[in-house]
This record gives C-alpha cells, structure tokens and sequence, in this order.
C-alpha cells in the first residue's frame, strides 16, 4: 500500500474502580478519547475521532463473575471511507483508522 503521514493531538481519560487490577469481580471502568489529525500537522488524511468504552463487573457467586463492555465512536463527521464527487481518492480515511464490529482483525459482530 501507499505511504501515509498520521500526525494528530490527542487527549484521553481513564476512570478505574475496580476492586483488583488483574483479576476483578467488582469493577467500574471508563475510558474515553479524542483525537484530531489536522492537515496543518502534514497529515496526509484529516480526521477527529471520539471514543468511549465502558466495563461493568459484578460478582455471581463466589467463583463466577458478570463482565460486559460497550464501546462507541465516531468520526465527528471528518471523514471519508468511500469516495464521492468531493473526496479525492487518496485523502480516503486509511483501512487502519476505520473503526470494524468486532476489531480490525476480527470477524465477530
């Protein structure tokens, strides 16, 4: 594939109340970020994106523990996976900045 320029500013959070790091059986945690790639930061593809994820845990039991997590993102409108009248080819949204159901790297829905 072609070569890219990725430069952006960033900024992120973390919010962790879990009752043990490793292995949790009652926990609240919180992440959340934004990232902005300007084109005066000679980033080949400007783009912001915002992120947030959140993980609940609760005890079942002495051996069993409820876990569920939900992420959710968007690119604020910035930018382009498929080319229209508007976009050049080139200024397309890398494969690698998409988000995908499941990851990148994975299939799962």
């Amino acid at each position: 594939g072609e070569f890219h320029w990725r430069n952006a500013v960033s900024a992120s959070y973390l919010r962790d109340r879990a009752d043990n790091p490793l292995d949790p059986t009652r926990a609240y945690i919180a992440r959340g970020a934004i990232e902005y790639a300007p084109k005066f930061l000679a980033t080949k593809v400007d783009f912001a994106r915002l992120t947030h994820e959140g993980s609940r845990y609760w005890p079942l039991g002495r051996d069993w523990v409820l876990a569920t997590r939900l992420r959710i993102g968007d690119m604020l409108g910035t930018a382009h996976i498929v080319p229209d009248g508007d976009v050049d080819p080139g200024e397309l949204l890398p494969p690698e900045e998409r988000f995908y159901v499941g990851g990148s790297t994975s299939g799962r829905g």
